[in-house]
């Protein structure tokens, strides 16, 4: 009785959530949000415990039926058909054994990644979304770049204590792929591996859930209204590591009118990738080779941009990477935003904890908290003035300034190494 009364519950609370969302869920976040926990809730309920181990257990062949899948193009002909297709007709179609087309597909039935129908398969709303450039270059990446490393996973952390890597010299991926590269520069020596990388980070997982800052953030009001036009050589923003200027795009097109000019920095190799590109920013971006390594040859800029890069890495990096734009802002006027994932101190979910797994295994990197946050860059320097929280799920944006108090700062033990002096 008591589970019928958590199922009755659980059903009446979706129905109410549902029915206060006037413009439709998929048009209330927080709405959204809610509804998904619940169906989580309600689903842990229905499960028993043996069905949640085998999910698990079985989870490492589902993403390898969807790999093999991408590969036979068994998602784009599904996609194109105007029907279902029998698995004989399927079988032909993916130049496959009609028997192991079956076996994939019920397994792909099971994920919802396509339909059972007519004694064949049709594409659903994950079919065709599975044909997105980006989707696709996700998960080859997490199957093909993924998988070796968590096969090596458990012994990496047995063999050092179950400690968290406090040294980019030293991770489960240099580990697993018994290199000294660190997992971009590895990357780039494998063929077509960063070219799908980047097709990969140019959309992602194309979430229609995910907020971009430039959805909701008011660039405006804190990057572009105080702007100085005789301060900072004229800059009033800067990403720094932008890629191939997607943000940057976006921000262009929503701020037409923005004051200053804008750059977008990013390796060598993606600026050149940009300039030969048949997709052309706009011709207010300025674009410049840049290793957020090195000292940043922009001084005074009103705004400068981290999006997505320093969950990359650890404390030890991170600092030098602060520490440098640090000694490129002016004080009292310079803004430093940072836009990554503001983990919860509960409830965290998939993509949050996924990503955050995914760092630790590839560079040693982490998603933070809010405390997190505070600390490292008051530990680099910087005053927080504000972490801001999307209406609903997507990176926060942490608002930084140059902390006038503090002349210098020693770095903690665990990155001594880093020698950080930040300066007057």
């Amino acid at each position: 009785m008591e589970q019928a009364h958590e199922i009755q519950a659980l059903a009446q609370e979706i129905h109410m959530v549902a029915m206060r969302a006037p413009a439709g869920v998929s048009q209330d976040p927080e709405a959204s949000k809610r509804l998904r926990q619940l169906s989580k809730n309600l689903t842990s309920c229905l499960q028993t415990p043996d069905q949640v181990v085998m999910s698990t257990a079985y989870s490492g062949l589902k993403l390898a039926c969807v790999r093999i899948a991408i590969n036979m193009r068994l998602f784009d002909t599904l996609t194109r058909s105007d029907g279902p297709l029998g698995v004989k007709d399927l079988a032909k179609t993916c130049n496959a054994d009609e028997s192991f087309v079956l076996r994939v597909g019920r397994m792909l039935v099971e994920m919802r990644f396509i339909d059972e129908m007519d004694g064949g398969f049709s594409a659903n709303a994950v079919t065709k979304h599975m044909t997105i450039p980006s989707v696709e270059a996700g998960m080859k990446i997490h199957f093909d770049q993924g998988f070796p490393i968590l096969v090596h996973t458990p012994a990496y952390f047995e063999f050092n204590g179950y400690q968290v890597p406090i040294s980019e010299d030293d991770s489960p991926f240099k580990w697993a792929f018994n290199t000294t590269d660190d997992v971009y520069t590895h990357w780039s020596k494998q063929p077509g591996v960063m070219e799908t990388f980047s097709v990969f980070m140019q959309g992602m997982f194309q979430s229609s859930q995910w907020l971009a800052p430039t959805d909701w953030f008011p660039f405006d009001e804190v990057c572009f209204d105080s702007f100085d036009q005789a301060r900072g050589d004229g800059y009033s923003f800067v990403e720094i590591g932008g890629g191939k200027g997607d943000r940057m795009q976006a921000l262009v097109e929503k701020y037409p009118n923005a004051r200053g000019k804008l750059l977008l920095q990013d390796t060598p190799a993606v600026i050149e990738d940009i300039a030969k590109s048949s997709r052309k920013l706009s011709c207010r971006i300025e674009t410049m080779a840049y290793d957020f390594l090195d000292e940043q040859p922009i001084t005074g800029a009103k705004t400068y941009f981290l999006e997505n890069i320093l969950h990359n890495w650890t404390d030890g990096v991170c600092l030098k990477i602060l520490a440098n734009v640090r000694q490129a802002m002016t004080r009292g006027y310079s803004k430093l935003l940072v836009s990554n994932i503001v983990m919860p101190d509960s409830g965290a979910s998939l993509a949050e904890t996924g990503l955050d797994i995914l760092m630790l295994l590839c560079t040693g990197g982490s998603q933070r908290n809010d405390e997190q946050w505070h600390n490292l860059l008051e530990t680099a320097g910087f005053r927080i003035v504000k972490i801001w929280m999307p209406p609903g799920a997507g990176n926060g944006v942490i608002e930084a300034a140059v902390d006038l108090g503090r002349q210098s700062v020693e770095c903690p033990k665990a990155v001594s190494e880093v020698e950080v002096c930040l300066k007057e």
